[in-house]
């Protein structure tokens, strides 16, 4: 027996539809969105280049969009400071370049799906003045949170003028949420733990988080990565983040199941990571892998399309990244139609 989804589920950028995770090797922004645009037509994305530097990390990116607050790198690494200093000037400098390049090169694109640090991982990664992670400051926490989500807004609207009539995907990376929950994060000095947050304040302020984000356009679309299927993801849900990343394995197992198919029965979508591999078969294998999970979960597989988007991994070098993101595009495109022969024998989970 199979179930119907809501029409929630339905995606802006159509079925079959291919993306990729965000980080890439390099420096150069044209040459990636350059490679983007050729392999991601439906839902190409704003590539994230670390290699660049200092303002081209996960915190420096956030430092470079918070309004009127700042914060320079120290030796144990972005610390609040009273004025801006040549570390935010790079971070300004680098979005400003990548803006550019996206509006040079996906201008006309159906979609956008661009990467941001979560809040809360802001704060667990900033320090206060005194050297300690911000996260532990109730009155830092809210000064960061409301400075960077009017950083996004005005970040997000500036985008939208750039790129008129694109719809936009903005993946919100929570690497340390579950951490901060658990009080399980190491003090700045690391001989200790964080106390961990409530998660009433958590909650409510990733609630706020996701109203700042669709308030210039109400038809944004949020993910939420770095979390893992559990009791979080429908609270997440409620917040209004549509979207979840989830690794394959995700599918295999029976506790994920149950937590992977309320999400997607009450109109969620996944963002499916296709690691990078020389193996001859990695587009059938990750397809029947899916198939398999997907007729675990009891919904019809022609909603399998529209409801998971294959994502491409991080590849080691700048030569993999072309392969990898067709990779990608070409599982997207198979779970449109798979052929017979990859529904034959699949091992389907328990639930």
């Amino acid at each position: 027996m199979t179930s119907d989804l809501p029409s929630t589920a339905n995606p802006p950028w159509g079925s079959g539809t291919a993306s990729g995770s965000g980080v890439l090797p390099g420096t150069d922004v044209d040459e990636a969105i350059r490679t983007i645009a050729g392999e991601l037509t439906a839902l190409p994305f704003q590539p994230d280049l670390p290699d660049r530097g200092v303002g081209a990390d996960p915190l420096g990116r956030c430092v470079g969009l918070l309004v009127d607050l700042h914060a320079e790198v120290v030796p144990s690494g972005w610390r609040v400071t009273a004025r801006p200093g040549r570390d935010v000037v790079r971070a300004t400098d680098f979005r400003e370049r990548d803006l550019d390049a996206v509006e040079r090169h996906l201008a006309g694109a159906p979609a956008l799906k661009i990467q941001v640090l979560g809040p809360w991982s802001l704060v667990a990664g900033l320090e206060t003045r005194a050297g300690h992670r911000a996260v532990t400051d109730a009155g830092a926490v809210a000064d960061l949170m409301e400075s960077y989500g009017e950083g996004l807004r005005r970040h997000l609207a500036e985008l939208a003028r750039r790129l008129p009539g694109t719809d936009l995907l903005v993946q919100v990376d929570e690497p340390a949420l579950e951490q901060v929950l658990a009080g399980s994060l190491p003090t700045a000095s690391g001989f200790g733990t964080v106390r961990s947050v409530s998660a009433d304040v958590v909650r409510q302020r990733l609630d706020s988080f996701a109203v700042t984000l669709v308030e210039t356009n109400p038809s944004t679309v949020l993910a939420l990565t770095g979390v893992r299927p559990g009791t979080w993801w429908p609270v997440l849900q409620r917040c209004g983040f549509t979207r979840f990343a989830a690794e394959l394995p995700d599918l295999e197992r029976t506790r994920s199941l149950d937590v992977i198919g309320e999400a997607i029965g009450d109109g969620a979508g996944l963002l499916v990571t296709v690691r990078p591999s020389d193996e001859p078969d990695l587009v059938e294998q990750t397809c029947r892998r899916l198939l398999a999970g997907w007729r675990a979960l009891g919904f019809a597989e022609d909603q399998l399309a529209r409801s998971v988007v294959p994502v491409a991994g991080t590849p080691a070098g700048a030569p993999a990244v072309a392969k990898g993101l067709r990779s990608a595009v070409q599982v997207g495109a198979a779970l449109l139609d798979p052929p017979s022969s990859w529904r034959e024998g699949l091992i389907t989970p328990g639930r």
